[in-house]
């Protein structure tokens, strides 16, 4: 099941603070693993691997890692910092994620991280144009998705709940070399 929603200002904390700090916490419900960068848009801004809190900061208010500026005067003011698109296992498959052995395990995350690429891959194919001109009534394409994967294994009252939030950035940089406004309404559909 795909589920889709906006990421305001006040939603960013909630991807970084529930982050394990290492190996060790991993083990513990309350948990979750360290989000990774994933979509093609993410090689322009040599983002690579686990993400680091201030690079996704900078990133949804629609700067560069390491800048103060945005890379667009339009997005010093808006109120959707990102989409997020969650992909969540059937609840048969989260527990047996939950209560399977260690080989069941591995088997059922690496099945459900296939999806999460295939999914991100075909929102990249069919979703990823930008918004330009007064209103956003121009569509251009863009080079692709900024985006991040969390794994959450549980839902927030503890229960088994594999899913991953796929929130990409509402910004995309265009064929033309300008950022603009992801048009999340091809996301929606």
């Amino acid at each position: 099941m795909v589920n889709v929603g906006k990421v305001v200002r006040e939603s960013i904390e909630y991807y970084v603070s529930t982050v394990a700090r290492g190996a060790e916490e991993c083990s513990t419900v309350s948990d979750e693993m360290q989000g990774q960068w994933i979509g093609s848009g993410i090689a322009e801004l040599a983002l690579s691997g686990a993400v680091d809190p201030e690079d996704f900061r900078a990133i949804l208010s629609g700067r560069r890692p390491g800048e103060e500026a945005a890379v667009s005067a339009h997005f010093v003011r808006r109120e959707v910092f990102g989409i997020d698109t969650v992909f969540r296992a059937p609840k048969s498959v989260s527990l047996m994620y939950a209560f399977g052995e260690r080989d069941i395990e591995r088997q059922v995350v690496e099945a459900h991280n296939t999806a999460v690429r295939v999914g991100v891959d075909y929102l990249e194919r069919r979703a990823v144009v930008g918004r330009e001109g007064r209103g956003g009534v121009n569509k251009v394409r863009g080079n692709g998705l900024i985006s991040t994967a969390w794994l959450h294994r549980t839902s927030r009252e503890g229960d088994p709940l594999l899913r991953t939030h796929v929130v990409s950035a509402n910004m995309i940089h265009t064929e033309n070399d300008r950022w603009v406004t992801l048009d999340s309404n091809r996301i929606y559909k």
